[in-house]
């Protein structure tokens, strides 16, 4: 039962217990109390802190020892403070029980001794004072109140009719590289005590009923006579053997084995998720009753590694594109005619489009195409049509003087570039009337015209010729008109590097023509080392990407080295660009072989013509080395050769090999067959190889199988009796990750 302790006067000691329960705070520590005395007066915070003082030194502890049941009397009872050193002794009475009144609060060290028993010690921790516990808070004075707290625990009795022992062989798998367990090293196996000796504490309880859980810390609980519930492993033999109490109806042990950490010796060739090859040597593991393998790694008993190949070549480029001048069209080609736009000519590599115009020419206009960097200005051809539909229209200007109602034939006379009449085409037939002359005004010719003349037609003429006398000549002028139907290219060898511009003069039409020219171009070009951050032993592989004629894209990979024409449809010599003999490195850098001569003539050049304005461009695929991979065959122990064998790329010297094994020893391959790239410098070797000792000793695989932890951690054992408890902590589980992938 609480008591409230009086140090102010009798009336405050009945407020207190009508307060008591609205007053209590659980949670209010004495930090808490201590800020809000801050408020109070000098006087009135002295007091409380004097109050607060008592209320931790007013705690009443018991402490209740049993044997069986049976109440052990005449035990030496000792409570030390762990703050200051304080020692408190009692003697239980004839109950068992000894009183300690007024002791601290905070942490004591309990020890116990007396005859026919084992002498053990615990601790208990009394806290802090607490609100409605220690101390009641009226009206902002502190009030103590007296507390009692209890600890009820079990004696045995040291001739030995009360204990059992516990033992056995503890073992472990460090080295998975064998077949024999390994011993863990300086660890001690113990018995939990706390449930053993069924130690029974009161709880704390405020008035408002809460609990304020056990006083008792766990774990504390030790014999300290005699070496029971406590065993060293040995570190040679993994035995170890412990007494534990037990009674006769039998008690129940739990075993405290002890995490333990250790590197572990194995094969590995994954880590953190990459493929890093077989590997052997330690990692560090844990072991424990909690711990779950994570499974040991599969490694061949006997694995092979080879010399590291060097990193691939990086970062040559072709730079410096300039187009090469063309000629357009080819000397020798038989251009044909345009007569509907886009004209594409992919053989050529060139594309037209453009416009006719309208349909009203009275000539053929006059085309050039602009800009050649040599030779003259060539010409473009183009032809017209002119054509009687519902008759072709002119104008008579004058009737002249005809006799009468004589016929009079109308013709249109076709003019060319040298005022001569190169065609000439009856158009219209007119009387002339009772007055001799023709009828003046715009007629339709009622005669056939259907003219494509290929010539340049500079002027149409409207010619009247009588059939009858004539006086005076009528006049008239052409109102018909022409269109374009094609164009064709007048034979050139001018050279051009740039698309040619065309222009039209001489256009007697209300709608102008226009023709667009787009030619491909050849490209030379330089092979650029400057950005190389890496040595090249296999060279990449070059790319240009290409725009055809007809606006679509190819990717290109042969690379012309030679001499040819201007014009660059006829190479003399070409070299592909897979070639081993087109380049060769030389100190890490890739160069081309010595360009194909003619004459004086050195050309390094695309072999596609590119219509884009832009220069291609150029995609380097960089090449990969490939590391040389091989399995080892193993039977009976020996080594019997390679398989699965990878000869990898990218060496620049003969591959060497190394056998790594977690046991056996003696076995012994040589490499064979190597060659060497002589632009390049890589040594290839195809694969083969020759045992020379098989050896002995060997394993097929690396590591032993995974096996979990094992043990019986509880043991229900009677008082005198003897039980083996063996434990395995298995292969436990490495720290790091080194487990393939799922």
């Amino acid at each position: 039962m609480k008591r409230i302790k009086n140090t102010l006067f009798p009336i405050l000691t009945m407020l207190a217990f009508g307060i008591l329960v609205t007053s209590c705070k659980d949670d209010f520590t004495e930090e808490d109390l201590l800020e809000q005395q801050k408020e109070l007066s000098d006087e009135q915070a002295a007091e409380n802190a004097a109050a607060i003082a008592l209320a931790s030194s007013l705690l009443d502890y018991t402490v209740n020892l049993h044997e069986d049941n049976k109440p052990i009397a005449g035990a030496t009872v000792s409570v030390t403070n762990q703050a200051d050193g304080t020692v408190i002794t009692a003697t239980t009475d004839a109950n068992g029980n000894a009183v300690f009144v007024d002791i601290k609060l905070g942490g004591h060290n309990v020890a116990v001794s007396a005859e026919n028993i084992s002498d053990f010690s615990y601790l208990v921790d009394f806290g802090k004072p607490v609100e409605g516990v220690h101390y009641q808070n009226i009206n902002e004075r502190i009030v103590p109140i007296e507390s009692s707290e209890a600890s009820k625990i079990e004696g045995f009795i040291v001739d030995g009719e009360s204990t059992a022992t516990i033992k056995g062989v503890v073992s472990i798998e460090t080295d998975l590289t064998n077949s024999t367990s390994e011993v863990p090293q300086d660890i001690t196996i113990r018995a939990n005590l706390d449930a053993e000796v069924n130690a029974e504490h009161s709880g704390l309880e405020s008035s408002g009923g809460g609990s304020f859980g056990s006083i008792y810390v766990l774990g504390s609980f030790t014999f300290t006579q005699g070496n029971i519930g406590v065993a060293v492993v040995d570190n040679t033999t993994g035995e170890y053997s412990m007494q534990v109490p037990a009674g006769t109806d039998g008690t129940t042990v739990e075993l405290l084995i002890p995490l333990v950490e250790a590197d572990q010796t194995l094969g590995w060739s994954y880590e953190n998720g990459n493929f890093i090859g077989p590997t052997f040597g330690t990692q560090p593991a844990i072991f424990g009753p909690d711990i779950t393998t994570a499974g040991v790694p599969v490694v061949d008993g006997v694995t092979a590694s080879f010399t590291e190949v060097p990193p691939p070549g990086r970062g040559v480029t072709l730079n410096n594109f300039t187009r090469a001048p063309r000629q357009f069209p080819s000397a020798g080609f038989d251009f044909n005619l345009v007569n509907a736009f886009p004209y594409v000519n992919n053989l050529r590599q060139f594309r037209i489009d453009g416009t006719f115009g309208s349909y009203d020419f009275k000539n053929t206009p006059i085309a050039t195409i602009e800009d050649p960097i040599e030779g003259d200005t060539p010409e473009i051809n183009t032809q017209m049509y002119w054509e009687l539909q519902s008759g072709f229209r002119y104008e008579i200007l004058t009737g002249g003087k005809y006799g009468l109602q004589s016929n009079v034939e109308v013709y249109a006379d076709f003019i060319d570039d040298q005022d001569a009449v190169r065609d000439s085409e009856l158009i219209d037939v007119v009387p002339a009337g009772l007055s001799g002359s023709l009828p003046l005004g715009i007629r339709n010719g009622d005669g056939a015209l259907n003219i494509e003349p290929d010539y340049l037609v500079t002027e149409v003429r409207i010619r009247f010729v009588p059939l009858g006398a004539e006086t005076t000549p009528a006049t008239g002028v052409d109102l018909g008109n022409g269109s374009i139907i094609n164009f064709s290219m007048l034979e050139t060898n001018s050279l051009y590097n740039s698309n040619p511009s065309v222009t039209f003069s001489e256009v007697n039409a209300s709608g102008h023509p226009a023709i667009n020219i787009s030619l491909g171009f050849l490209y030379d070009f330089e092979l650029d080392n400057s950005g190389n951050s890496q040595s090249y032993v296999i060279p990449p592989t070059i790319t240009y990407r290409v725009q055809k004629p007809d606006n679509t894209f190819t990717s290109k990979e042969i690379i012309f080295v030679g001499s040819g024409d201007v014009d660059n449809f006829n190479f003399l010599a070409f070299v592909s660009m897979t070639s081993a003999n087109f380049y060769k490195v030389t100190d890490g850098n890739l160069q081309f072989t010595t360009p194909i001569t003619q004459g004086t003539d050195l050309l390094l050049r695309t072999n596609f013509h590119h219509i884009g304005n832009n220069p291609p461009e150029v995609l380097v695929v960089e090449p990969e080395h490939e590391q040389a991979s091989a399995t080892v065959n193993v039977q009976d122990g020996k080594v019997l050769g390679l398989a699965n064998i990878k000869p990898g790329s990218g060496y620049t010297s003969e591959v060497e090999l190394t056998l790594n094994a977690a046991q056996g020893t003696g076995a012994s391959i040589a490499l064979t067959d190597f060659t060497t790239v002589p632009n390049t410098g890589e040594v290839i070797w195809d694969g083969s190889s020759t045992l020379l000792d098989g050896g002995a000793g060997y394993s097929d695989t690396a590591n032993t199988a995974a096996e979990n932890f094992t043990a019986e951690t509880s043991v229900n054992i009677k008082n005198g009796e003897t039980k083996i408890v063996n434990i395995n902590y298995g292969t436990g589980s490495t720290v790091a990750d080194i487990q393939a992938p799922l």
